[in-house]
């Protein structure tokens, strides 16, 4: 069971936790956007890049630890390829706003562990898949704008959490 303890150990991951709070920040504003308007607009994901990473860049040279940093750039790099693969082999199907969001949500994810990176990106699309069979059973079918934003950031909660857990 996660505790209040192990979501606290996974903000305050030594002077990552100003990045962390930041990226929460962002992935609530995401998931509010795309659940309304189905979209996540550019403004709201590309000026969170460079600010993440300076946060996350800040927490390695105040710990001069720069392990955690580099498998924060892997982990955003390759959350955002997977994530424009799958955009570009189903077109229409997975926004441009998702690809950003993953790459952000991959940045923090692998700061953490990359057991976090694994689980979050499982958990959102099982959360994602989820939900798209209860819309489906709703009779609502595949022709509305289905938003994957907050089932990606509820994932990338849970494996946070779990995965500072397994740290």
């Amino acid at each position: 069971m996660v505790s209040v303890d192990h979501l606290g150990a996974a903000l305050t991951q030594g002077w990552a936790w100003p990045a962390y709070l930041y990226l929460a920040a962002v992935a609530l504003a995401a998931s509010w956007v795309d659940w309304t308007s189905g979209r996540i607009p550019n403004r709201l994901t590309l000026p969170a890049y460079p600010i993440v990473l300076g946060l996350l860049a800040w927490s390695a040279v105040a710990q001069q630890h720069y392990q955690p940093l580099v498998r924060a750039l892997w982990g955003g790099v390759s959350l955002f390829a997977v994530y424009l693969a799958l955009a570009l082999l189903a077109a229409g199907q997975l926004g441009m706003g998702d690809v950003k969001l993953a790459g952000l949500l991959g940045l923090g994810l692998a700061h953490v562990a990359w057991a976090a990176l694994l689980i979050g990106t499982l958990a959102g699309f099982t959360f994602g898949g989820m939900a798209g069979l209860v819309q489906l059973a709703r009779g609502q079918g595949m022709r509305q704008t289905f938003p994957l934003g907050p089932w990606m950031c509820l994932g990338a909660l849970l494996g946070g959490v779990t995965g500072s857990m397994a740290t």
